[in-house]
């Protein structure tokens, strides 16, 4: 997107800069965030709401001390204010754990409402499906490529591929000539075409069996895991084979994803848990935001400035689907054990340990 009106000098720029959903507040400290990004366009966000809304960020000397204080806010709520409250983590180690810690205060999963993995497994299919449909169209998103491209591993890099819209040649190249990444890109390139191509009953047995993302998914979890794992996967292959059309596909498991966190047992809802990336799309009148500590937000494999980058997007993903209410925190650690605030919140008026 920031190179469009390069390749497309007459294009008409309509900003879009008023933010309905979120308090003042909230946005100015998101806007804080997200302008300390290069590769963007430069656009001033308000807020279209007459409430300001609150902002805090709190230091905690451990990760059980932060899920506690957490947990005792959301144990203190009344019912309808906790189905309008979330927890959003950056990945699903953090909504393990924190769904865990909860569980130990309130001595139940009842104030739940989350499966850790229903989004991560149901958005990658969707991602691949998605990216494979638009490749065929000519053009995929980098978001959904870098999503999939090393589920199942494949030893591509993030910092080979830079342009929002990919075509198979610009794949083909960032892969490089030769090497374990070049044969790989091609056999994903030949797998996508098929996925695009085939009947959606054969195109998910195809991704889940033959492009091995099943085995891979299944390998990265203990085997406590792996038994919900496999039955998510087997759920999206039903629902996916019911469908005429791969392009069917993707908007079928999103809006599986959605009423799964929103909707399908609205009477009974309760707190929300769930990663950054399943957040987008939805908003909430009160958001916590834990964990924001260097390794875990930016994580330790974003080392490229374009990887950070899309670490803070994400993270001011995450920061405005809070409409009220936004609590970010970090842990600081003690003695030989310190921890690093996320550079993040350093526009946030918090130091550097």
């Amino acid at each position: 997107m920031k190179w469009f009106r390069t390749d497309f000098p007459a294009c008409r720029t309509i900003f879009l800069s008023v933010n309905f959903r979120s308090g003042k507040t909230i946005v100015a400290a998101a806007g804080k965030v997200i302008r300390e990004n290069r590769i963007r366009f430069p656009k001033k966000i308000r807020s279209g709401r007459a409430e300001a809304g609150s902002f805090s960020v709190r230091a905690f000397e451990n990760t059980d001390a932060q899920y506690r204080e957490i947990g005792q806010r959301i144990l203190s709520m009344a019912p309808d204010e906790r189905r309008n409250t979330a927890v959003i983590c950056r990945n699903h180690a953090q909504v393990r754990a924190f769904s865990g810690a909860l569980d130990r205060l309130c001595g139940s999963d009842a104030l739940l409402d989350r499966d850790p993995f229903f989004a991560m497994v149901w958005g990658d299919i969707a991602a691949y499906f998605r990216f494979a449909l638009r490749l065929g169209k000519g053009q995929g998103d980098r978001g959904d490529l870098f999503r999939i491209m090393n589920r199942p591993m494949r030893y591509l890099s993030r910092e080979s591929f830079r342009s929002e819209k990919l075509t198979a040649d610009q794949l083909y190249a960032g892969a490089g000539r030769g090497g374990i990444p070049s044969r790989r890109m091609e056999r994903l390139l030949e797998d996508l075409r098929i996925l695009s191509r085939v009947r959606p009953a054969i195109g998910i047995r195809y991704l889940l069996e033959t492009m091995e993302y099943k085995s891979w998914l299944l390998d990265q979890y203990p085997e406590k895991d792996r038994e919900r794992l496999e039955a998510l996967m087997n759920k999206a292959s039903k629902e996916v084979s019911g469908l005429q059309s791969a392009e069917e596909v993707p908007a079928m498991l999103e809006k599986g994803i959605r009423e799964a966190s929103m909707d399908r047992h609205e009477e009974d809802r309760e707190v929300a848990v769930m990663t950054m990336h399943a957040s987008k799309g939805l908003e909430f009148d009160t958001v916590f935001l834990p964990d924001l500590n260097e390794g875990i937000l930016p994580g330790r494999r974003s080392i490229a400035d374009s990887d950070i980058e899309e670490e803070r997007r994400l993270f001011y993903v995450a920061m405005t689907r809070a409409r009220e209410r936004l609590c970010l925190s970090y842990v600081t650690g003690s003695g030989e054990s310190r921890e690093r605030p996320s550079r993040f919140l350093l526009p946030l008026g918090v130091r550097k340990s």
